[in-house]
């Protein structure tokens, strides 16, 4: 399963971003959509997985849930926006934006992801995203640096 996982797209889709998604089995958006076009428009590439941002103000965002859980690929993953939100789940993976900062570390048997921002420019923080890999219960991260 290839999984293309971005954040804070905070209603710009890049076309340098959609080239990537494209690529992808699935798209995972944690969210920070803004407007429902944008979530439209990712969905009609790829089947899409979302949650609900704090700008995700929209009626269309309340059917979004604000932490997500799920299994993929043998893995147990948990997706929200915030990620204080995601503190007491228990996964594998967990996946949180909020920050439009990238990071990828493991605490004990967790992984944390952000993929960062993709959209809006913010600070002086670069654009990212990244590309999951998810095999066998195995799990390859790559970082996706869209420039600044």
């Amino acid at each position: 399963m290839r999984i293309g996982l971005i954040s804070d797209t905070h209603n710009v889709l890049r076309p340098q971003v959609i080239e990537l998604l494209k690529t992808c089995d699935e798209i995972w958006h944690a969210g920070d959509f803004c407007e429902p076009e944008i979530w439209e428009a990712l969905n009609a590439l790829k089947p899409l997985r979302g949650v609900q941002g704090n700008n995700d103000e929209d009626p269309f965002f309340e059917q979004l849930p604000t932490v997500s859980e799920f299994v993929c690929g043998g893995l147990q993953i948990a997706m929200a926006h915030n990620r204080r939100s995601l503190d007491c789940v228990r996964a594998d993976l967990k996946i949180f934006g909020h920050s439009h900062q990238l990071c990828d570390e493991q605490l004990n048997t967790v992984r944390w992801l952000n993929p960062g921002s993709c959209g809006r420019k913010r600070f002086n923080l670069e654009l990212t995203m990244m590309i999951l890999t998810i095999q066998d219960q195995k799990l390859q991260v790559e970082r996706i640096d869209l420039g600044r």
